[in-house]
């Protein structure tokens, strides 16, 4: 079941108020809420204290980023990520908010979205969230892309150090050429349509720590 909630509908069922840094008041549910995050939960409980009526949290985050989040708090199946809109904003706040099960709910999401085809814009934005575990996915991503993709420039690269750009340059040149030479395999021939690099074969010497990136 699709999570389909409106949170900007004043008369769907609420019982706090999200008002956030640019004007947007979203209808939420607490308990769901609280769940989700215990630094939320602690504010709730803060901004209740002598409210009367429904009681309004003052949150930084602009509507458009909540509105992504939201639904990872609620029960159902949330909308897929479709583009990299907000999505420093939006993995920063769960950071912040330390939602962990929402992160995880988030990020399978996310690796199983289309925009994992652009794994250079996906590395420097998680990298720049220390989001180890997408790191190490979008460095390996990039071994099906060639040099000359993963030198060309992206705007999201200004987010991370020249030395973490340079290990993952540094990582391409070593590792992509056991990508080639599996995609030049007849056994490859089997695994038309697969992407992820753990569908791969013969990618066992390529390294799963990204370590040095962060």
């Amino acid at each position: 079941m699709s999570s389909q909630v409106d949170f900007t509908d004043a008369s769907s069922n609420h019982n706090f108020i999200l008002d956030a840094s640019d004007g947007a008041r979203l209808y939420v549910l607490k308990a769901f809420l609280s769940y989700s995050s215990d630094l939320l939960k602690n504010l709730f409980m803060a901004e209740q204290n002598g409210e009367i009526g429904v009681p309004i949290l003052k949150i930084a985050e602009r509507g458009s980023t909540m509105l992504t989040i939201l639904p990872f708090c609620y029960p159902g199946i949330p909308p897929p990520p479709s583009s990299f809109d907000r999505l420093l904003e939006v993995l920063l706040a769960i950071r912040k908010y330390l939602m962990q099960d929402v992160g995880a709910r988030f990020e399978a999401a996310l690796l199983a979205s289309q925009i994992t085809n652009e794994p250079l814009r996906m590395f420097a934005i998680v990298v720049h969230c220390k989001w180890e575990s997408l790191a190490r996915g979008a460095a390996k991503d990039t071994l099906y892309l060639p040099r000359e993709n993963v030198e060309s420039y992206v705007q999201e690269l200004t987010l991370i150090p020249a030395s973490a750009y340079h290990h993952l340059l540094t990582y391409h040149s070593k590792y992509s050429e056991v990508v080639v030479d599996a995609l030049n395999r007849p056994t490859f021939l089997r695994l038309i349509g697969a992407k992820r690099h753990d569908q791969m074969p013969n990618l066992q010497r390529a390294p799963s720590s990204t370590n040095r990136l962060f």
